[in-house]
């Protein structure tokens, strides 16, 4: 599939990096309620690939996460 996007090599798919963060907020924010996490999204600005380190920076803004 990489190669159909025009990759050399693998992604990792964005959908994967995009639950990699919801777990972090989850686990720093949410105290184990899965209902404290109402909302979550995203957008996707740049391509990962397997290997490479994910780094996620979060802040609170009244009740609401940044990351």
């Amino acid at each position: 599939m990489a190669e159909i996007g025009g990759f050399d090599k693998p992604i990792l798919h964005g959908l994967c990096s995009y639950g990699f963060t919801a777990r972090l907020v989850y686990q720093k924010y949410c105290s184990g309620n899965p209902k404290a996490l109402a909302k979550f999204s995203s957008r996707f600005v740049s391509h990962v690939f397997p290997g490479e380190t994910l780094v996620v920076e979060t802040w609170k803004e009244g009740n609401i996460i940044a990351f």
